[in-house]
């Protein structure tokens, strides 16, 4: 039996890492092949934890597919050919505390014009 996917989303590894999707996993290529400076799935507190009556309530994370350095400027960016709610909700959530958008890239042409844009 197949695992469960959601959205069709194929895992693929390539290099030892993991990626959720074949989308993600070209991204990843494209910038190796422009020699860019990324991380790989950095993770952000969007909502400590916190307690409440004696019960422990955990973080809120958030994890990205990549943060790409282009100058003095971070980027996060996200790979979505469909965006969840749950998605929609972190989205807005990582606006209010970290004051910037997520690039949300659906296609590698979507990056290329992205990044051509940006210089």
């Amino acid at each position: 039996m197949q695992p469960f996917r959601k959205y069709k989303n194929t895992k693929v590894e390539e290099d030892g890492f993991k990626f959720d999707s074949k989308l993600e996993r070209n991204i990843y290529r494209k910038m190796k092949e422009l020699k860019l400076e990324f991380t790989l799935q950095p993770r952000y507190v969007l909502f400590d934890k916190f307690k409440l009556d004696g019960k422990t309530y955990r973080a809120i994370e958030y994890r990205a597919d990549f943060e790409l350095k282009l100058g003095d400027k971070l980027y996060t960016i996200d790979t979505k050919g469909m965006e969840t709610q749950v998605f929609k909700l972190k989205k807005k959530l990582f606006a209010l505390k970290y004051q910037k958008e997520i690039v949300c890239i659906k296609s590698v042409k979507h990056f290329m014009e992205w990044f051509t844009h940006l210089k």
